[in-house]
This record gives structure tokens, sequence and C-alpha cells, in this order.
């Protein structure tokens, strides 16, 4: 697949993209083109097309935004898209997830990576894992009799 460098968005919608077409973009986006949106809403995108364009999101940092939405997708694409932009494993998981792209699609996925810098993304992450490991010990602690019901 090669763009004129000049292509900031690229729409996509509706064209009956498929197994074939997945590759190229993959492939595309793993190099770190200069697009900044991607839309393919509305093609024949499968969960194994989705694990293949999310996992080029890991060596891409210019991708903005992402449309998924009426692509016949299930489990496999939620999880896929999730640990790509979200993947709170580990502190190093983190670390390692996407920090630019918005990807929408038709699942309930973390909302993140919405800030312009790929820095407040991150901390972001690791600021909501860690205020949600240190809650969940503070709460250890705390005698039922101190929380309100």
């Amino acid at each position: 697949l090669s763009l004129s460098n000049n292509i900031r968005n690229l729409s996509l919608a509706h064209n009956h993209i498929g197994a074939n077409e997945s590759e190229m973009i993959a492939s595309y986006l793993a190099t770190n083109p200069p697009i900044t949106s991607l839309d393919l809403v509305g093609n024949l995108l499968s969960d194994a097309d989705v694990v293949l364009i999310t996992g080029a999101l890991k060596a891409n940092t210019t991708l903005r935004g992402l449309r998924l939405s009426g692509n016949p997708l299930g489990e496999a694409s939620k999880v896929a898209i999730s640990e790509a932009i979200y993947n709170i494993s580990s502190l190093n998981a983190i670390h390692s997830s996407n920090h630019t792209c918005l990807v929408t699609s038709d699942f309930d996925i973390p909302d993140c990576n919405r800030y312009v810098s790929q820095n407040a993304n991150r901390i972001s992450k690791l600021l909501g894992v860690l205020f949600t490991e240190f809650a969940f010990t503070f709460l250890d602690d705390v005698p039922l009799a101190v929380v309100p019901f």
C-alpha cells in the first residue's frame, strides 16, 4: 500500500474491506505513516482482521483516530482493541500500549487516549491503575462497620 505523504485523513468506509485489504492496512500502519485518521466503518472486517490492524498500533504513534463501527466483530476484536490501547496487565504493558489512537467501535471499550499528548495519555492510564490498586488496598483495611450502606 503506497500513499502520498500528504494524506492525513483516510476514509475507507463502506468499501467491503476484508482479509486481504486488512493485511495491507496493518502493514501500512506498522510503518508509522503520517496518517492521523482512518475510517473503516461499515466494512467486512472480521476479528482476525482487527487483531492484525490493532497489532500494528503498537508500532504506530501518529494515528489519532481509528473508526471500526459497523463491522461484524466479536469478543476477540474487543480484546484486541483493549489490549492495544489499554493493556493494564502490568506497568510494562501499560507503557507499551498505544497512547495516541482513539478507537471507536460498537464495543464499550475503555475511554482513553483522549488527550493530545501521548505522555498525558500514558500518565492517565498509569494513575488510573495505581489509584484503583490503592483504593482496593485501602478498603481492605476499613472495617465493615465504617462502610455506609
